[in-house]
């Protein structure tokens, strides 16, 4: 898989495809693990993450969350293309738990689009500082992972802040004032900052993990007649099952999630 297949699949249609030709800003893609701290204190979120993408495509999302009085700290795993996600650490509330990874996932999205509207041209040079000035009046930027995970930065919108490059490292600060998704749409100040960078922090997601206290959701994906048009979403089964290692997961999903370990692989997961 190559190296920016996790982005490009967390992204989805926000940056195109892979089959377009590629372009310098699609550096901005290839990040192997991504820190960001994300802090939005009209809306009651302060949150830190930290995104590694595995060799064969695989995500680990550390996470550490304050939305209100709760606080939410663990790590969340998606494995095979989103076919399941597994917890540990914490429970995620019923019938929201894709909404662990999706939040954080929109947040990246931004993150990402905003680096590659700053500096189109790519990496700036080894140990300079970039001056982060962008905005747009009419337009706005929407944020999407599947049909109904999604983040509107509504027009007007502004971001500013600074980037320093240090060798495959770049360490970014934004102050981002945007129009809110809800009316009467009230500003919203939300300050990102973190580190983006080209090595991952996890080559692979060995299919020796032991699974024991972690929670293993089968998520589905799902069509529906929205407008007369076909849209696809992904659903998480809210009752975990067990599996002792990772590659119990795996085979589960090759079989389409038969229960009976001796029947046919339909399907395969990279390791």
């Amino acid at each position: 898989m190559p190296k920016k297949a996790l982005f490009l699949l967390l992204a989805l249609v926000a940056f195109g495809t892979s089959a377009q030709t590629p372009k310098p800003a699609d550096v901005w893609l290839s990040a192997g693990h991504i820190e960001l701290t994300a802090t939005n204190a009209g809306g009651g979120l302060i949150a830190e993450w930290q995104f590694d993408r595995a060799d064969n495509g695989d995500v680990r999302l550390i996470k550490n969350e304050r939305r209100g009085s709760d606080k939410v700290s663990g790590t969340v795993l998606s494995i095979c293309a989103d076919q399941a996600i597994l917890f540990k650490d914490f429970v995620p509330t019923s019938r929201h738990e894709l909404r662990e990874l999706d939040e954080p996932v929109l947040h990246l999205q931004l993150v990402l689009r905003l680096l590659a509207r700053a500096m189109p041209e790519g990496l700036p040079r080894d140990g300079s500082d970039t001056a982060i000035d962008i905005g747009d009046e009419k337009t706005t930027l929407r944020l999407r992972k599947g049909h109904s995970a999604r983040k509107d930065i509504g027009a007007p919108w502004q971001a500013r802040g600074m980037a320093r490059r240090s060798g495959s490292d770049v360490r970014y600060d934004f102050l981002v004032n945007y129009a809110g998704d809800d009316p009467p749409h009230p500003r919203v100040e939300l300050k990102l900052a973190g580190l983006w960078s080209a090595q991952t922090r996890v080559r692979a997601l060995d299919n020796s993990l032991n699974l024991a206290g972690w929670r293993v959701h089968r998520v589905d994906m799902l069509t529906e007649l929205v407008g007369g048009n076909t849209v696809f979403d992904s659903v998480a089964r809210t009752a975990p099952l067990t599996f002792a290692t990772l590659g119990d997961v795996r085979a589960a999903i090759g079989r389409w999630w038969d229960p009976n370990v001796k029947a046919v692989q339909r399907t395969e997961c990279k390791i």
